[in-house]
């Protein structure tokens, strides 16, 4: 500490982290968007990677229920290992301004 130029962070320190309570994620869909869907950076080999997968800057979803904690999506995501084919239906919601979050990552 100082961490930085006109450093005003401040520590936090926990004494038993428990990820459920002090976890989170999230991520910016500029990620998506501008980066892994993107012809600009197409020669590192991860948007064929992607399409190869099945995924596409313009993923299908299934509308769910809409109530006052935002609107509800299911994503239908398609693995394959050891030549076996699975279907996950995972659940989100999309929230105010845009913020979507994974709700269950196994449902239906």
């Amino acid at each position: 500490m100082p961490q930085h130029p006109n450093c005003h962070c401040k520590r936090l320190f926990i004494d038993a982290p428990v990820p459920s309570e002090t976890g989170g994620a999230t991520c910016d869909i500029r990620k998506f968007t501008e980066y892994l869907f993107s012809e600009k950076y197409s020669d590192n080999g991860k948007i064929r990677m992607f399409r190869m997968l099945g995924f596409d800057i313009n993923g299908e979803y299934k509308l769910g229920l809409l109530n006052e904690y935002g609107q509800r999506i299911s994503i239908e995501i398609d693995l394959t290992k050891n030549g076996r084919n699975i279907r996950l239906i995972t659940g989100w919601m999309v929230r105010p301004k845009g913020l979507i979050t994974c709700t269950t990552p196994l449902g239906g």
